[in-house]
């Protein structure tokens, strides 16, 4: 996984992610890449 800035990181996310998903999913994937720094 590339590491990229958190800010860039959660745009990429908001913009790939689905409206319809969990919010507990939507969550771990964020604490996942935050985590992957």
């Amino acid at each position: 996984m590339k590491v990229v800035k958190p800010n860039k990181a959660l745009k990429m996310l908001g913009f790939v992610l689905q409206p319809n998903l969990h919010w507990s999913y939507i969550l771990g994937l964020i604490y996942a890449v935050l985590e992957a720094e």
